[in-house]
């Protein structure tokens, strides 16, 4: 098998994971309730996802994390990158 092919292949599979994962997680979050699907009887095959009532009241909670984020994130990383003094010393 050349490489070309070889590439083409593992970018195929790396494709294949990622949305395997994303609709794993899109089932899990259909399936606590957190958003809606609704399946088109259409070729190609066509889904749409949609919030639920329960998401939307989430959004303030999910927007205040992502401003604590944009605000503190650099400084979180900057701390992680060095060794920490609350360990007294253990790794």
């Amino acid at each position: 098998m050349n490489m070309i092919r070889l590439q083409r292949l593992l970018n195929h599979a790396r494709c294949s994971a990622r949305l395997t994962a994303v609709s794993d997680r899109l089932a899990d979050l259909c399936e606590e309730g957190i958003s809606s699907r609704e399946s088109h009887d259409e070729i190609p095959s066509r889904v749409e996802y949609r919030l639920t009532e329960i998401d939307q009241a989430l959004h303030p909670i999910i927007e205040a994390v992502g401003n604590w984020i944009d605000e503190y994130g650099d400084s979180t990383a900057t701390a992680r990158s060095r060794p920490s003094d609350c360990l007294d010393g253990r790794q």
